[in-house]
């Protein structure tokens, strides 16, 4: 598909057009489907709702009930301006542009190394790959941190290449603390370029006597400027809770601090949760991009490429016309990728999007795989054996567009944006679909007084859609009931707390409340919504109760 060497100018012109035309088509699909209102978990929980109470607050502030809003913000900023305008499918947008920008960054880096024809096919391997895909029509950050980490690794090798000029050192010093900003993976990003900086240094000059100190100086440059790019969230949090990086590492900085379990390590609880072997367990940083599902934990929920994985295996052969850092920077970008997901393998239960700044490295080596592989078939000397290595590299990359390509079109099946492009399904109808607290939200909102308090069981947290105040209160919820000595002093601990209101996923309630309540307990609660709520709306399996006032 890609030969290592055309003579045929109009053949190569027309692989060009071809695959601008197939960019042309993947952006298109996009954002066709991100012109839907936002209906993803975390949008509704976080990257819209902490800015949705910002602007009704009239700036920021702390919100301790939502230990997201204790997050770096950087994109979420972005997306309040969008709220601001009252749009909220502007912030896909906004996200999908930073896909956009990884693009034109892997497009430059290529186009440089390689030859343009690599250069537009990774961008298109990029953009095209599902869990990218995903993202691009979704209200999360990802693509913000992919865009920043990419940036600062590649203005990091222009260091490199530059003879370590001080300026592409601090500009990608700057990079690495918008990613810092952005979200909190970011300082993994940090913690590998600053191993990184003293490493490739002291490789390129190791001849200099004082290359060990000037190495540690650069490293340490480095680190400083990030983090003063990064500093305004670090003052934000540690004067609302003492600790910069909250809620990360809070044991440390707030020791008095309520006692919280520490969570399973991952692989003990894939073995707890799914029944996993240990090989299983063992293999599941190369089991992500075979088989990866979306909403679907146990499979990572996300889906990758698998020639992601083995194009790069053949990315370290040397051409005669590479330039002198080239082997270098493949290093790197291995070591970066490689280190990354193990990280995220060893310290998370393994989500795809939580990898996601891996991929640009990974993309780089799968087109320098792919065009030594061209190469070596340049190589074998009988003619059909040549021809058919190149057809199987060929059959190869079809394989690999056709594969995000039954995922880009399930996608748009699932979202199905036409319907309500062409309006033969309205905003609220095409959010109920996938939202089924929607109508309780709605109801919320146009029959409960300005003042109401709601305590939230079991709706996931999603608060993006409801104008009333709300507090997520299981634990609150059950603290009140272990304690109360009747159905009347839970339902005066709850007026106690100022809630008017309660509403209850009820499925998940119902498994709760056994789980979690002896017999006694359980009678009680069942006492308080009898004799001190009264159900007032009902629909998709969500309840929304008015208590009862407290007596004088």
């Amino acid at each position: 598909m890609i030969p290592s060497s055309a003579k045929d100018i109009g053949g190569q012109r027309k692989l060009v057009y071809l695959l601008l035309g197939l960019l042309a088509a993947l952006i298109i699909c996009v954002v066709l489907m991100a012109a839907v209102p936002p209906v993803s978990r975390d949008a509704l929980t976080h990257h819209l709702a902490v800015p949705k109470l910002y602007l009704q607050h009239g700036g920021i502030h702390e919100i301790p009930d939502l230990k997201y809003a204790y997050y770096p913000m950087n994109l979420d900023l972005l997306y309040l301006l969008a709220l601001y305008f009252k749009n909220d499918i502007l912030p896909k947008y906004i996200h999908f542009t930073f896909a956009l920008f990884t693009g034109l960054l892997l497009y430059r880096y290529l186009n440089q190394r390689i030859d343009r024809r690599y250069a537009l096919f990774g961008v298109l391997s990029f953009l095209s790959v599902p869990v990218i895909v995903k993202l691009s029509i979704t209200v999360y950050v990802d693509l913000g941190l992919i865009f920043f980490s990419t940036a600062a690794l590649l203005f990091f090798f222009k260091w490199l290449d530059s003879e370590c000029d001080l300026k592409h050192l601090l500009i990608a010093a700057v990079f690495c603390g918008l990613a810092l900003g952005t979200k909190y993976n970011g300082l993994l990003v940090l913690l590998l370029l600053a191993l990184f900086t003293p490493y490739a240094y002291m490789r390129l000059h190791s001849a200099d006597q004082a290359a060990g100190v000037k190495a540690l100086g650069y490293s340490a440059v480095f680190v400083l400027t990030a983090l003063l790019v990064f500093s305004p969230w670090m003052i934000r949090n540690y004067v609302w809770t003492n600790n910069p990086l909250f809620p990360l590492y809070d044991a440390f900085f707030n020791p008095d601090a309520p006692y919280h379990a520490i969570p399973l390590k991952p692989f003990v609880e894939r073995r707890l949760i799914y029944h996993e072997s240990w090989l299983q367990i063992a293999l599941v940083p190369i089991r992500i991009f075979f088989q990866g599902q979306d909403n679907n934990p146990q499979y990572f929920d996300g889906q990758l490429n698998p020639f992601l994985l083995l194009l790069p295996l053949f990315a370290f052969g040397r051409e005669a016309n590479d330039r002198p850092n080239n082997m270098l920077e493949r290093q790197l970008l291995a070591a970066f990728a490689i280190l990354y997901i193990l990280y995220a393998f060893f310290t998370r239960d393994m989500r795809v999007r939580y990898i996601a700044p891996a991929l640009p490295a990974l993309v780089l080596l799968a087109m320098y795989g792919l065009r030594n592989l061209f190469a070596l078939a340049a190589k074998i000397g009988q003619d059909s054996a040549r021809w058919a290595a190149r057809a199987l590299i060929s059959a190869t990359l079809i394989g690999m567009i056709l594969l995000n390509s039954h995922y880009i079109y399930e996608q748009f099946q699932h979202v199905g944006p036409w319907r309500y492009i062409i309006g033969k399904v309205d905003r609220d109808a095409y959010i109920q679909k996938y939202r089924p607290e929607y109508a309780s939200l709605q109801y919320i909102n146009n029959h409960l007084a300005d003042d109401a308090r709601l305590l939230a069981l079991f709706i996931g947290r999603r608060s993006y859609y409801c104008d009333r105040e709300m507090v997520f209160g299981i634990e609150l919820l059950k603290d009140i009931v272990q304690t109360a000595a009747s159905a009347m002093e839970i339902r005066d601990a709850m007026a106690r707390s100022g809630f008017t209101h309660v509403i209850v996923g009820r499925r998940l309630y119902e498994k709760w409340q056994r789980d979690t309540f002896n017999a006694e307990e359980r009678s009680r609660l069942d006492d308080f919504w009898q004799a001190h709520t009264v159900l007032i709306h009902r629909q998709a399996g969500y309840e929304l109760y008015r208590l009862e006032k407290k007596t004088a």
